[in-house]
């Protein structure tokens, strides 16, 4: 799966040839997915934090479970400018000992 925040270079080779990259962004271009950004999809924030919590768990050896449900308020308030990716490094990127919404 492959992702792009815009429209990929369309240069070619001499010779009428495609690059490795431009023939790969053809292939993948058969279809689009248009998917909201994380701050419009709010329901979607308790599953991806417990699928965040299981892999700090697994990383840690720890036994973390969800958050309380004014932590989730917080949460599912924020905007997540980073989407995804910024939810997962939110989590998976603290401390163990840390209060998580520091």
């Amino acid at each position: 799966m492959c992702g792009s925040g815009g429209d990929q270079p369309r240069a070619s080779l001499g010779g009428g040839r495609r690059s490795p990259a431009e023939d790969l962004f053809y292939r993948l271009n058969v279809f689009t997915v248009a998917l909201p950004p994380l701050r419009e999809r709010a329901d979607d924030i308790p599953l991806l934090i417990q699928a965040c919590i299981r892999e700090f768990n697994s990383r840690h050896g720890l036994s973390v479970e969800a958050p309380r449900d004014e932590a989730l308020a917080l949460l599912r308030n924020y905007d997540w400018p980073g989407n995804v990716r910024e939810l997962r490094t939110y989590w998976n990127g603290r401390d163990p000992g840390e209060n998580a919404l520091d």
